[in-house]
């Protein structure tokens, strides 16, 4: 990996990690924060790593396998995941590495500096990364398509994760008061029979029966969970069928959602492992042989071990998402936890303390539902434009600027709870009208956005996931989005972000190169 120049000795961006950045960016992976419930401190003693052990240097970029990864010259931006409740917030410059050197690896080095305290209210607000600075934040193409970089800001930001887009890890108790909270949408089930002693199984992944034969748990025994109403469930198996009936017989055929395909769970009082499990005719599933599944026993009596309609439970996973909080409370009472959340979550308070800390920028995580506010397709609920709106305006009041980012694309386009997936399955970029899909979210905050000066970034999407997420897709989305901001607005950056997973670290070169 070599830091290029163009004729006109203009520093060109290069991918690390999960962005495409510029080589005047420094990235740190931030290790050992504090946990939740640890007193914040003022020593600014936060553990980082630069390049791993055995890394190696190259063009004056400094690559390794340790928890740091990359350094990319001097500048300095931390990134990592602090849990809620996490303590004091450092940054510095003391010991950090340079241009060419070889950091620490694990437990790293200390960024030294200034640290500050703050409340567990205002801690909340930093999100899933904490963004701090002396250059400009990685991955962006400005209007002189990521050959030059404005000296004349210097980015110092924070994330406002949690907020627009929901995470169950950073406010788990928005999800506190969802009934039979256990069973939201993408959690994994696992069954065991009490009879037969073995798990419940989707032969072959999907596409034929159910059987109840086998002794250990991976994908085909893992049935995840669409949520109806807190009572009825559909269940999805590895290959994406739906599990329904043929006549009385289990299986796994349907790739298409139907009101048939539905199931009640029936657990013991007292013992919430323990479960029985009605289909859609009324009738109670029932391992009748380990090759043989059933559902036409009509009446039940008692738990014994010796009943073929019990099964022992396990959850495997579980998602906590925008789609899991809003289909969780459900259409009434959906709107009223997720207006109360948005005007509490982040004030206007925030912002003011994060001026007054030195910070000049935040991120914005937002959902693809918000651009069809108030009215946004079920499970979703309307009002996070307002908080937008919101957002802009106390930017303009503080002087902070703003970076909107695509963190939920339509269909999900990592299957993490940060993008807001039904069941943890890639959806994204599968169709063109998707993409156009996308595209015009893009289009719409750009073209209400354009005329704020506040308005500094739009990042097109975040943490594509690979091998879901193609390389040809991605291309073909950025390509369009880019376009969509430029015909908006000729000052605001485009963030480009590289896929997760096994992919090529230079694979945007080709697209950002006939950007210029």
């Amino acid at each position: 990996m070599k830091v290029e120049k163009d004729d006109k000795d203009h520093l060109r961006t290069i991918p690390v990690g999960s962005l495409v950045i510029s080589n005047n960016t420094t990235l740190y992976h931030m290790a050992n924060w504090p946990k939740e419930g640890d007193e914040p401190s003022n020593d600014g003693g936060v553990a980082v790593s630069g390049g791993g052990a055995g890394g190696e240097v190259d063009g004056g970029v400094a690559t390794g396998d340790g928890l740091g990864d990359v350094v990319v010259g001097p500048g300095e931006v931390a990134v990592g995941p602090p849990r809620e409740g996490a303590g004091g917030v450092a940054e510095g410059t003391e010991d950090v590495p340079r241009d060419g050197e070889v950091g620490d690896g694990a437990g790293g080095k200390k960024l030294g500096g200034f640290g500050f305290e703050h409340s567990k209210s205002k801690r909340e607000i930093f999100g899933y990364y904490r963004l701090f600075h002396r250059s400009v934040i990685p991955s962006i193409l400005p209007l002189s398509h990521g050959r030059t970089l404005h000296q004349e800001f210097r980015v110092r930001a924070v994330n406002l994760g949690g907020w627009l887009v929901a995470e169950g890890w950073m406010k788990p108790s928005l999800f506190d008061g969802i009934p039979n909270k256990d069973f939201l949408d993408g959690t994994g089930l696992q069954f065991k029979s009490v009879t037969t002693r073995k798990y419940l199984c989707a032969e072959s992944g999907g596409g034929t029966i159910i059987v109840a034969n086998c002794t250990s748990t991976s994908g085909w025994e893992t049935f995840s969970l669409w949520r109806l109403n807190e009572d009825t469930f559909r269940f999805r198996v590895f290959n994406k069928q739906f599990v329904g009936l043929d006549g009385v017989n289990i299986v796994a055929v349907s790739n298409i959602s139907t009101d048939s395909l539905t199931f009640n769970v029936v657990k013991e009082s007292g013992n919430s492992s323990r479960v029985r499990i009605k289909a859609s005719n009324g009738y109670f599933l029932q391992a009748k042989t380990e090759g043989l599944v059933t559902a036409d026993v009509s009446e039940v009596k008692g738990w014994g071990d010796d009943d073929p309609t019990i099964f022992v439970m396990t959850i495997a996973a579980k998602l906590q998402g925008e789609f899991q909080v809003t289909n969780g409370y459900g259409p009434k009472k959906a709107p009223q936890i997720m207006k109360e959340h948005w005007r509490t979550f982040i004030v206007e308070d925030d912002f003011e303390f994060l001026v007054s800390h030195g910070l000049n920028a935040v991120r914005i995580p937002i959902g693809w539902w918000i651009a069809s506010d108030p009215t946004p397709p079920p499970p979703y609920v309307g009002g996070s434009l307002n908080a937008l709106d919101n957002a802009f305006l106390w930017a303009e009041k503080y002087g902070l600027k703003i970076f909107l980012d695509l963190h939920a694309a339509p269909g999900s386009q990592n299957g993490f709870e940060n993008s807001s997936p039904r069941d943890g399955s890639i959806e994204w970029g599968k169709t063109d009208e998707n993409i156009d899909q996308t595209v015009q979210v893009i289009d719409f905050l750009t073209a209400r956005y354009a005329k704020s000066p506040r308005l500094y970034a739009v990042e097109l999407l975040n943490e594509p996931l690979a091998p879901g997420v193609t390389v040809e897709m991605l291309n073909k989305y950025y390509k369009l989005g880019y376009e969509a901001v430029r015909k908006h607005s000729l000052t605001a950056y485009v963030v480009l972000s590289n896929r997760l997973g096994p992919s090529q670290p230079k694979e945007l070169f080709p697209l950002a190169n006939g950007l210029a």
